[in-house]
């Protein structure tokens, strides 16, 4: 409870929790919070380190997410994360865990963040064994990671907010007014609510606040109304970037072998708008992603982790490369890559271990198809009618 739901050590000593353990089992004496704090936990974290340790020690190679940032007393933190495919009695799996997350006095230059993630790679004997750093765009953080000589890859999220707040300053002048109305108005910061058929009062309070709101109410309805047109197209404009950012933010599926075909498609969405039907304001915010896009992406298939990876899905391949010379560049060093691979250990997989691991996979696969969003099915839907062509041509 104290490690998996927050709780304070304290919840020994509460007395509601005692007469539940008690009535669960009269002869269990709870630990005092001292000897939660300073034992138990100690303990379990010495477990768990070693539990990782050993997992971590089984991966081949591990890719890296860090960051840092201040809290709201302004102290400083770094966390890195650790993403790795482990192997476990012939099981593998995606795992990802979180290596560090610590209170960070020093200054945030890039050497000193090399220094950190370098103690970071000793402590967890990960040194050899770093294919790729994830950060977000920040000057010093892709500055220490190549003062590690590491390989680094900006997060794409981060790249794709950017993008996406560029592009909603062309309608910031709407977007003031929709959040400046209660401001304005120097009313307090609050919600509407509604009543509760269970309580007649709150059918009061709820009459209440929407007269005490009525104003801004009022007031934002008509800029809704001025402007309805544009919020209108702006959201559907802005619809995909959020399905895409949803999808790129899971931790339990690869996704980087993705990256190609949102960037296609976001480009796609955003072309298929006729410039002289959008209002102003949306012209403006198609045409600003749109060069977004193109200016912070333009390399995109040129780099070799980011192309690779592409090929290697099997979902992909080569349909989503707009240039071909990419595409066979980033193929050549992938058998090249291949060729001058030494397999070590050859494990021979029985055959009832190869059903068990196909029926695993088969269930994943069904489960996955039948809990697409609708964000994933625009974009996949596409991915399938193109892939459709080079299979089965008209």
């Amino acid at each position: 409870m104290i490690v998996r739901e927050y709780h304070p050590f304290s919840v020994v000593e509460d007395p509601e929790f005692k007469t539940l353990v008690h009535m669960l089992n009269p002869s269990y004496k709870l630990p005092t919070r001292k000897t939660v704090s300073s034992s138990l936990m100690q303990a379990i974290y010495n477990e768990t380190v070693m539990t990782v340790k050993a997992r971590l020690s089984r991966a081949f190679a591990v890719c890296l997410t860090m960051d840092g940032w201040t809290s709201r007393e302004q102290e400083n933190f770094i966390g890195v994360t650790a993403h790795y495919i482990a192997d476990d009695n012939n099981r593998m799996s995606l795992e990802s865990d979180l290596l560090t997350c610590v209170s960070y006095a020093e200054r945030h230059t890039a050497d000193n963040i090399t220094k950190k993630l370098q103690e970071v790679l000793l402590h967890w004997e990960l040194t050899n064994k770093v294919t790729a750093v994830v950060t977000d765009n920040a000057a010093n953080m892709k500055a220490a990671v190549r003062g590690g000589q590491w390989r680094h890859w900006g997060c794409f999220a981060h790249t794709l907010n950017f993008v996406a707040q560029s592009g909603l300053k062309e309608m910031q002048t709407i977007l003031d007014k929709l959040k400046g109305t209660t401001a304005r108005m120097q009313l307090p910061v609050t919600k509407l609510i509604n009543d509760v058929p269970t309580r007649w009062n709150s059918t009061l309070d709820m009459l209440e606040r929407i007269l005490k709101m009525k104003d801004a109410v009022i007031a934002t309805v008509a800029v809704v109304q001025s402007s309805g047109q544009a919020v209108q197209q702006a959201m559907e404009i802005m619809k995909v970037f959020r399905f895409i950012t949803n999808a790129i933010s899971g931790e339990k599926y690869v996704s980087a072998s993705s990256v190609i075909v949102y960037v296609r498609q976001l480009c796609k969405h955003l072309n298929a708008y006729k410039v002289d039907d959008l209002t102003p304001s949306a012209q403006r915010l198609v045409l600003k992603l749109l060069n977004d896009l193109n200016v912070r992406f333009k390399d995109l298939e040129k780099n070799e982790l980011i192309a690779q990876a592409t090929i290697l899905d099997p979902r992909i391949k080569n349909y989503e490369f707009i240039n071909k010379k990419n595409y066979d560049e980033a193929l050549q060093a992938l058998y090249r890559k291949v060729a001058n691979t030494v397999i070590q250990n050859e494990i021979a997989f029985e055959t009832s271990t190869n059903e068990q691991q196909n029926q695993s996979s088969n269930v994943q696969r069904e489960e996955s198809t039948s809990l697409l969003t609708e964000g994933e099915k625009f974009i996949w839907d596409s991915i399938d009618t193109v892939a459709l062509n080079y299979t089965r041509p008209k």
